[in-house]
């Protein structure tokens, strides 16, 4: 099985090259950063899945690694806290 994820923002004009490209991929996947213009249409127009972005900001010091489960992301944003999780 593959599995494809394009990462886009404001990409309507080489979506859909793009994903002529990856056309025989079993999955496919847009990651969209919150576009303006028609990238989600143009995805979904295409069969993939269209789906937003959530973007982590951590407060860790440099070099400490911290790992984040969905849950653990899920409970941060019902928390309030902007430093753990915050979406687009």
């Amino acid at each position: 099985m593959l599995s494809v994820v394009i990462p886009t923002l404001n990409a309507a004009q080489c979506l859909p090259a793009a994903l002529r490209s990856v056309a025989a991929a079993d999955e496919l996947f847009v990651a969209d950063g919150g576009s303006t213009d028609d990238t989600p249409h143009i995805a979904t127009q295409a069969g993939a899945v269209a789906a937003p972005v959530v973007a982590l900001t951590l407060t860790e010091p440099p070099g400490e690694t911290t790992h984040w489960t969905a849950a653990a992301i899920a409970k941060a944003e019902e928390s309030g806290n902007q430093a753990a999780a915050s979406s687009t």
